[in-house]
């Protein structure tokens, strides 16, 4: 599915019941990506003075400790992806009611992708995905594992993603 395809149903909605197709239509846009294996939760959609808002987040649980999550969302006639790893602060994984942002060194383990109109979801997918694969990575390069080995690790982690780890930073 292309980004404008969902945008021109974005900009058509005029009810609580059209944003409720909208967002389903967003969440059957990546759950067919490279990202649709992924655990969803929290989607939500509404009204607002400038349009429709939706949003879905597709989640991966790397630990206890650490969730990644990509949540792509429509807000303002734009289609944007946020990625971003949270550090779970009482070790209970998806059940936590207590996290942070996580950070790799002094830097916070989060990206936002601005979506051009005529890209494919499976690219801005493969894109997000790509991205959690990096904060992955960073997460283990974080306890001493060379970039090569953490880059192959974080990449076999998210094999059900079939998405290549990014090469080893210089």
């Amino acid at each position: 599915m292309n980004t404008t395809e969902l945008l021109k149903q974005a900009s058509k909605c005029k009810s609580e019941a059209a944003a409720r197709k909208l967002l389903d239509a967003l969440t059957d846009a990546f759950q067919e990506s490279k990202i649709g294996h992924l655990e969803t939760a929290n989607g939500d959609f509404r009204l607002e003075d400038d349009g429709v808002f939706v949003s879905i987040e597709f989640n991966r649980e790397i630990s206890g400790d650490y969730i990644t999550m990509i949540k792509p969302e429509i807000r303002g006639g734009k289609l944007s992806v946020y990625v971003a790893t949270d550090r779970m602060l009482d070790g209970i994984g998806m059940q936590s009611q207590n996290w942070k942002l996580a950070t790799a060194g002094q830097a916070e383990l989060e990206d936002e992708i601005e979506v051009d109109e005529d890209r494919e979801i499976s690219d801005v997918a493969e894109r997000a995905a790509k991205l959690a694969i990096q904060h992955h990575q960073r997460l283990i390069e974080q306890v001493g594992v060379p970039d090569s080995i953490a880059a192959e690790t974080a990449r076999q982690c998210w094999a059900g993603s079939d998405v290549d780890a990014p090469s080893p930073r210089p």
